[in-house]
């Protein structure tokens, strides 16, 4: 079971976001990952699908990246967290009085604090998970403890639908948010 190549943290963050239908489709995806060819060209094709393109950057490098599943995964990783971290910081311009000038240049953690009460006690939880789970390890730790990299092509396939997830809540929070999500830059 692809599951089971999934870190414990990310499979925990992944029950809270995703629905029984889609934890469902992301373990096929992942099982189809690590089957033969054929069926790893077929999840990767899937998978480019679900992301898209759009908005270019970054969700066009995101999808350049699914195409080195399921070994090359830090890149799409941090490109997944490098959409949240964009979309958060819209919300932080939008809902900010204060620090307006600083929003769109501070991190995903320090603006996810700075706007809590926006973002409502769930998604606030939610997203400090992603962001001290996914997205700073994918920017910043290079243990692999001991395995060939530090995120399992499973790993990454749940990244991409917790991310997916997360981009509508998100966007119903900011008009700039949504902007940045759904049209072109």
């Amino acid at each position: 079971m692809a599951f089971s190549r999934v870190d414990q943290k990310i499979r925990d963050l992944s029950t809270k976001v995703l629905n029984e239908s889609e934890l469902s489709e992301a373990e096929s995806i992942s099982a189809k990952l690590l089957g033969s060819e054929d069926e790893c060209n077929e999840a990767i094709d899937f998978l480019k699908n679900k992301m898209g393109v759009r908005p270019k950057r970054p969700m066009y490098y995101l999808n350049w990246e699914i195409g080195f599943l399921p070994e090359h995964t830090r890149d799409l990783v941090r490109y997944a967290g490098d959409f949240i971290d964009e979309l958060i910081k819209e919300v932080a311009y939008d809902k900010a009085i204060h620090f307006k000038s600083f929003a769109l240049k501070r991190s995903l953690g320090s603006n996810i604090r700075k706007i809590r009460g926006a973002l409502g006690d769930s998604l606030y939880g939610i997203l400090n998970e992603y962001n001290e789970f996914i997205y700073v390890p994918a920017k910043h730790d290079f243990n692999t403890n001991g395995h060939p990299h530090r995120f399992s092509g499973p790993e990454a396939v749940y990244v991409c639908y917790i991310t997916t997830k997360l981009i509508p809540m998100i966007c119903a929070l900011s008009p700039g948010a949504k902007c940045y999500a759904y049209h072109e830059q």
